[in-house]
């Protein structure tokens, strides 16, 4: 390849006319005209290399003379030219759109510049001739503007529409199935199986989002568990990063788009992470850290064991990270890995003929069976008044209406006896059937290397505004549930305190030992919840209720010894369950979701009634329940309503001086109201509504959670790495308890006593602490 480029004169005609020429001394005609030194590339002046210069030539003996050098009673006057830039700007970017051919949503936009602004500089041109020049940029702008403007246009297209305009030679004809039995995009002229093809197909599927799901894969079972690798990995992200400005013009949509290509003794991760090029350097590690752990937990159980795991992690054209490793037998089991490199990834890609097909066959049957499939939200069916639907005058038996505290107390003998037996008939058999994926004191390597003991005091936090911050009431580390599995999304301690009971992402529900921090029982592929946003223990302890991302909500019956029997099924919300609380004294639940809705119902033997609150329309960040009477609290942090338990009727509504409310929680008594913003936690009176105190975020931080103390003088709220436990009356910190990790505390919970704490980070591999905070805190 060779290049044409150079630099010299180039002129233009300003005027004609005629004049005595100074040196010929006759009358005779000149042209005027300016000249400008140019930089050429093929032969296209590219930016002026020198300032313009004006000349009078004599058409009699052919001088050019200098305009400034003729007297000024020839009456050729200088003209002035300059150069459009529009024109030049214009033919620069269209140059540069098309070097970006190739990232159309790049090169697309500045070729449209381009044509615009060429025209623009053309118009202005011609109205300004002759002492404007700019033509031949304007020009070359233009035509190279709207050639860019094609191409770029097509490889948009094809990168969006290709695989459904060109289906690859399969009987699915769907982009997925391209790679099954060895498609053709996988082989070379001569026929053969090529790795190379085969990576650089999958990388194409993975380009752009194509109206699909996130998932792609080179059989069915490997297209699931894709599915599920990127809708994990998007919930991680979620969670663990700071959401940049939105861009609409992302190829990926917002998703993680992930290939899985799964062997029965290897299987790779390709994943498109949406605007990896914003990320920084830390947040790059800890991705590829999520990354890893996600794989390796996504095929535990579906591989050979010590089979080849790979993740490689790519933006819209380059690679990020790449690691390889080995993949764990068990999800508690989890591996290290290694950096890669992209020529790494070609061994994944194999021959599906080097593969017997009844392994095949059989991997395809055990993924899919393993794999969890999430249950497609049912339409509520459920009534707007189930309790008041008898005819005027006919009368109730008290069963009908399990809500009122006379029938509560009437059976509580019987359901207790009733539930007593169930449990310890089943309690041989849980304790067969429980996995144990969760320890309880052994500790991370992060713990490790601080040295913290369980037992021991902590050390005074660090606090940004104070180095030297002292813990003002007595706290001390209890005991560390570690955790190696995905992050945990709820807690809740018994009312007796002696067990804690956590859900998890995974759709499974543990119950520990407060004090040993042991796991004592487990449910675990709850399908249909997908992730355990909310948990909570019945008033006797004897019930444990949970409720979920996917809106389903489950009860179980819970032994003296927490064993976890007798699964049964209550209200489908409609969306994702923010928050679920359980009555003080009776046998019934109450719920919101991020739609706004409102259902509350009995979970022991009252039936399955269901009564619905329906004012809210916004997230429902806090319920509470009464202890005696019917009056009940929700709110979505700006407005507050007190409605009856018996009709869904509102009694009172209040409105906050909150706008942009994060985190609410209400007070053991209800006579209390905590509302985070971005800035403030701020404190409500529920007897007049009135803001009793407003105390400003630390510096530096965020709140991420808030938790009432059951003495209703502290509250606690969750920050970067660790908790603080803050004096309601006087806004100060009390103490501060380390999580030990990078990540922020979403999760607390407090026993009745209040004299133990739970918090984690709702991040994966994140273990729960547990404190004592002080011997007699009331």
């Amino acid at each position: 390849m060779f290049f044409i480029y150079g630099w010299g004169n180039r002129q233009k005609i300003v005027a004609e006319g005629s004049f005595q020429c100074p040196v010929c001394r006759t009358r005779t005609s000149y042209t005027h005209y300016s000249q400008r030194r140019w930089f050429s590339f093929f032969f296209v002046p590219l930016f002026p290399l020198s300032q313009t210069q004006e000349f009078v030539g004599c058409h009699q003996c052919g001088n050019q003379l200098n305009l400034q050098s003729l007297p000024a009673s020839q009456g050729i006057r200088e003209a002035g030219v300059a150069i459009s830039g529009l024109a030049l700007g214009s033919m620069w970017i269209a140059f540069f759109s098309l070097l970006t051919i190739c990232v159309f949503f790049i090169s697309l936009p500045l070729s449209i510049a381009a044509v615009v602004m060429g025209h623009l500089g053309l118009n202005a041109i011609r109205k300004n001739q002759p002492v404007m020049e700019g033509g031949w940029q304007a020009i070359t702008a233009l035509i190279v503007g709207y050639t860019s403007m094609f191409l770029s246009t097509m490889v948009g297209l094809l990168l969006i529409f290709g695989p459904q305009w060109f289906p690859r030679p399969e009987s699915e004809r769907t982009a997925m199935g391209a790679f099954a039995d060895g498609a053709s995009v996988s082989r070379d002229e001569a026929g053969e199986f090529s790795s190379k093809r085969a990576l650089a197909a999958a990388e194409l599927l993975i380009a752009t989002k194509q109206d699909l799901p996130p998932g792609r894969g080179n059989t069915k079972a490997a297209t699931e568990l894709a599915n599920i690798f990127a809708k994990q990995m998007k919930k991680m992200s979620d969670e663990s990063f700071t959401k940049g400005s939105k861009n609409s013009l992302l190829l990926s949509g917002g998703e993680y788009l992930t290939y899985c290509e799964m062997h029965p003794d290897r299987c790779l991760f390709l994943v498109h992470v949406p605007a990896y090029r914003e990320f920084t350097d830390d947040a790059k590690k800890v991705l590829a850290e999520l990354a890893w752990f996600n794989a390796q937990v996504t095929v535990a159980g579906k591989l050979r064991p010590d089979s080849k795991l790979g993740v490689g992690l790519r933006g819209a054209i380059f690679y990020g990270d790449i690691l390889i490793g080995k993949s764990s037998a068990e999800e508690q089991q989890l591996t290290d890995s290694a950096a890669g490199k992209k020529e790494d990834l070609l061994a994944f890609f194999i021959s599906p003929q080097s593969t017997q097909s009844q392994e095949n066959s059989g991997n395809d049957k055990l993924l899919a069976s393993n794999a969890i499939q999430p249950k497609p939200l049912e339409p509520d069916s459920v009534e707007d008044d189930p309790f008041g639907t008898a005819a005027p005058g006919e009368s109730k038996t008290p069963s009908d209406d399990p809500f009122t505290a006379a029938e509560m107390e009437s059976d509580e003998s019987k359901s207790k006896s009733k539930i007593q037996a169930m449990a310890n008939s089943n309690d041989r058999r849980e304790e067969e059937d429980a996995a144990e994926p969760l320890t309880g004191r052994k500790k991370s390597n992060v713990e490790q290397r601080r040295g913290d003991k369980p037992g021991a005091e902590l050390a005074p936090a660090r606090q940004s505004e104070k180095s030297d911050f002292q813990n003002k009431i007595p706290v001390k580390s209890l005991t560390i549930i570690e955790n190696k599995g995905w992050a945990f999304n709820s807690l809740a301690f018994s009312h007796d305190g002696k067990w804690l009971a956590a859900g998890k992402l995974d759709a499974a529900v543990y119950v520990f030992d407060a004090s040993s921090g042991d796991m004592v029982t487990s449910k675990e592929k709850l399908d249909r919840m997908q992730q355990v946003i909310a948990i909570g223990f019945s008033h006797d302890d004897r019930h444990l209720v949970a409720a979920s991302y996917s809106g389903e909500s489950l009860c179980w019956n819970l032994s003296p010894e927490g064993k976890l029997a007798d699964e049964k099924s209550l209200f489908a919300f409609k969306g994702e369950v923010s928050c679920l609380t359980t009555s003080p004294k009776h046998d019934f639940f109450i719920g919101g979701d991020k739609e706004g809705g409102v259902a509350y119902m009995p979970y022991g033997d009252g039936g399955n009634q269901v009564r619905l609150f329906k004012e809210l329309k916004k997230k429902v960040l806090a319920l509470w329940l009464p202890e005696s009477g019917v009056a009940a609290l929700a709110t979505d942090g700006e407005k507050v309503y007190k409605f009856s338990l018996k009709d869904g009727k509102v009694l009172e509504l209040h409105e906050l001086p909150v706008k942009y409310p994060q985190h609410a929680c209400f007070s053991k008594d209800g006579r209390q109201l905590v509302v985070t913003d971005y800035d403030h936690i701020r404190v409500f009176d529920t007897v007049n509504y009135k803001e009793t105190k407003s105390i400003a975020n630390p510096a530096g931080e965020m709140l991420h959670c808030v938790k009432l103390h059951p003495n209703g003088k502290w509250l606690a709220t969750g920050l970067r790495a660790k908790t603080a436990i803050w004096d309601i009356a006087s806004g100060e910190v009390l103490a501060y308890l380390e999580s030990g990790t990078v990540f922020y505390d979403q999760l607390i919970a407090f026993n009745d006593a209040g004299t133990k704490i739970a918090i984690t980070s709702n991040v994966a591999q994140q273990s729960i602490r547990i404190f004592e905070i002080a011997d007699d805190p009331l």
